[in-house]
């Protein structure tokens, strides 16, 4: 009577369906693709460490809370800090992590370098470069105070123009800052003290509009 191996061979093939599931979390299929593609495209699914793609390690100091008490035979303060963290940032394994407690209060992680870590640096050095340029039109309080209370006339109005980088507003404010000046100056060598008064008003006034 000859032997029926079909039934066997599927339920073997389902285990292994199911086995191969648990370790490549992915969508159902998707796992035949590697071997429709050649074992290359197993890669999207592996994530090597970072002693093969390189990478950061950081090991961190956990402070010991006050009222942590260790149970004998349970997990260390490490060990429940990598739970947690692997539990919030890498809940299904997928980034490549690894969590290495190292006694019971330090913890390195491992983080590998992605297929996407190219871009990432793209994306710092185009943002460094935006900080930089914004930085370079950034104007303090004191640059203008400097050359209000230091100069006068054209040369003070061409170094008012230079430092509000074409900006009409900002210049607008820089000229009213440096008239109330004038007028202080004045009151002051004119000695009114009621002018006086209001002119240090005035002129506080337009120093705090500067901000």
């Amino acid at each position: 009577m000859p032997t029926v191996f079909a039934g066997r061979i599927t339920l073997i093939l389902v285990v292994l369906y199911a086995a191969v599931c648990t370790i490549f979390p992915v969508a159902p299929f998707s796992l035949f693709k590697p071997l429709i593609q050649g074992p290359a495209s197993f890669d999207s699914y592996l994530k090597p460490g970072i002693d093969m793609v390189g990478g950061t390690s950081l090991i961190y100091e956990i402070e010991v809370p006050e009222d942590f008490e260790q149970v004998a035979g349970s997990e260390s303060l490490s060990q429940r800090v990598a739970s947690a963290l692997k539990r919030r940032v890498d809940p299904q394994g997928v980034l490549g992590l690894i969590w290495r407690p190292q006694g019971d209060t330090r913890l390195e992680i491992q983080l590998p370098l992605s297929q996407d870590s190219d871009a990432a640096e793209a994306f710092r050095a185009t943002y460094q470069e935006a900080s930089e340029a914004l930085t370079a039109f950034e104007v303090r309080p004191a640059q203008v105070v400097r050359i209000v209370e230091n100069f006068q006339g054209d040369e003070r109005e061409q170094r008012l123009v230079e430092l509000s980088s074409g900006g009409e507003a900002r210049l607008v404010k820089f000229r009213e800052a440096a008239a109330a000046y004038d007028e202080l100056q004045a009151a002051q060598d004119a000695g009114l003290i009621v002018q006086i008064d209001e002119a240090e008003q005035a002129y506080t006034e337009a120093l705090a509009e500067l901000d």
